[in-house]
């Protein structure tokens, strides 16, 4: 499903309870805690490849926007223009580089249940969870070896490439 204006991406939303009655609330202290419930909004979107009509020339991801795969080969070409002022870290891009420079930031309002350590971005802490879980999702298509993260991956993929 897609929503126009949401650029591909949906979000996550989690249901909450209001109880107004103290009677509500004694309930509610009584019971056992409820897990957060996700939304299909959170499912990421597959767009069909038939759509996907701009190959990359170095490795096999295709894209619907030809600048979209302008961006995605500054990958290859290792160019990263985009410094961070608070550590020197280089980005590719400049979205993720603001992306980074939130975890300079205090406020981190995302704790992982596990084991408690706070982040200041959601998919950061979701990726940090996978070392609980020992999820790999990310899977080599070459050679089938799985990875936590898809930066691994990706460089994983430069054996089979060549580069």
């Amino acid at each position: 499903m897609f929503v126009p204006g949401s650029k591909g991406l949906m979000t996550s939303t989690i249901q909450s309870t209001t109880t107004t009655t103290r009677q509500q609330q004694q309930q509610k202290q009584d019971s056992p805690p409820r897990k957060p419930t996700v939304s299909l909004w959170a499912l990421p979107i597959e767009i069909p490849s038939s759509k996907k009509k701009h190959r990359c020339e170095h490795c096999s991801e295709s894209f619907s926007h030809l600048s979209n795969l302008k961006k995605h080969r500054l990958v290859h070409d290792r160019v990263k223009p985009h410094k961070c002022p608070d550590c020197g870290k280089r980005f590719s891009q400049l979205s993720n580089m603001k992306k980074h420079r939130l975890t300079h930031g205090q406020e981190k309002p995302h704790e992982c249940p596990n084991c408690s350590k706070k982040f200041s971005d959601l998919s950061n802490m979701k990726r940090h969870r996978l070392i609980h879980t020992g999820e790999k999702p990310h899977r080599c298509p070459e050679c089938g070896k799985t990875f936590t993260q898809a930066g691994d991956m990706k460089t994983h993929r430069l054996i089979h490439t060549g580069e």
